[in-house]
């Protein structure tokens, strides 16, 4: 090796793709997986591009400063037109190969397929929850890989945008979308933590291989909705408000406390193991709504705390 390459491969930082062999995530969690796993950037430009995604699709609230459940609260044509803009800057900035470094994504831009030519490279997937039923604890995935070969849920196929836009589909913030028929909303609303899919996953595409490393990441520890901090909408009546209201409570109850369920369960799965490791945010977070985008300095603040 000579000399410019040896210098090369000393400041060159790997890439979170090149360590890990499969990434998965939900919600806002999902648009990071994306970044890292299926288009290969780096953590620093994925900080970059989250925030500058952040600020320009939350700057602006739909209706004055209502909040919505009929009609969500922010325009989900401006967090798709954003997302594509993100996919072609990918595509701008990745189309050289790093000197060292594995494949960079070559993009093709808005109409990218989440499915991946390079699919043995860091396998990435999103979590979405089908529209018509919230409080199922069975996630859809998105995969850039092939599934499961036994069910048809398994082998969802889409642009990458419509995966981002399923997964980050936050009731009452974005509205659904509809792909290949079905509407999805919010990966969080079926699986707030997807360590455990990761994990199916990682025994499905590699049965009986041995896992090294499971790294979980949380947002935080987020505080329980209750009734009266549920948006009144006056056009209901009493009897489908109610309903509404209950099914809601419900769902947001499921949501705080289901990261919390799934790392106790892998905690089990690998006690003694030192294979699994959860890093959360424990105090400050909670304190910090979807849409401030403004507060992601305290976020940084208390995530180093």
């Amino acid at each position: 090796m000579d000399k410019v390459a040896w210098d090369l491969k000393l400041t060159y930082t790997p890439r979170p793709c090149e360590y890990f062999d499969l990434i998965g995530g939900t919600s806002t969690g999902g648009i990071i997986a994306v970044l890292l796993g299926r288009l290969r950037l780096s953590v620093d430009e994925c900080l970059d591009i989250y925030s500058e995604l952040s600020e320009q699709v939350f700057a602006t609230q739909r209706f004055g400063n209502g909040r919505g459940i009929i009609r969500s609260r922010y325009d989900h044509t401006i967090l798709e037109r954003v997302i594509k803009e993100k996919l072609v800057q990918v595509q701008d900035e990745k189309d050289t190969v790093v000197v060292g470094a594995k494949p960079a994504c070559m993009s093709q831009g808005a109409n990218e397929m989440m499915k991946d030519n390079h699919s043995d490279i860091c396998r990435t997937f999103v979590t979405a929850t089908p529209a018509n039923d919230v409080r199922t604890s069975h996630p859809s995935l998105f995969r850039t890989y092939d599934g499961r070969k036994n069910a048809a849920e398994d082998q969802l196929e889409c642009e990458i945008w419509k995966a981002l836009r399923a997964t980050s589909a936050a009731p009452t913030f974005f509205d659904p979308i509809e792909i290949n028929g079905l509407e999805y909303v919010d990966g969080g609303f079926g699986c707030n933590n997807p360590v455990l899919a990761v994990y199916e996953e990682a025994q499905a595409i590699w049965p009986g291989r041995n896992i090294g490393c499971i790294v979980s990441i949380g947002t935080g520890i987020p505080k329980v909705q209750t009734v009266d901090q549920i948006p009144s909408l006056c056009t209901l009546n009493f009897g489908e408000w109610g309903r509404t209201v209950l099914g809601w409570v419900d769902v947001l109850q499921r949501v705080a406390t289901d990261c919390n369920i799934a790392h106790d369960d892998m905690t089990r799965r690998f006690m003694g193991k030192k294979k699994y490791f959860r890093f959360n945010v424990q105090q400050g977070a909670q304190f910090v709504p979807l849409d401030a985008w403004e507060q992601l300095p305290n976020l940084a603040v208390h995530t180093e705390a």
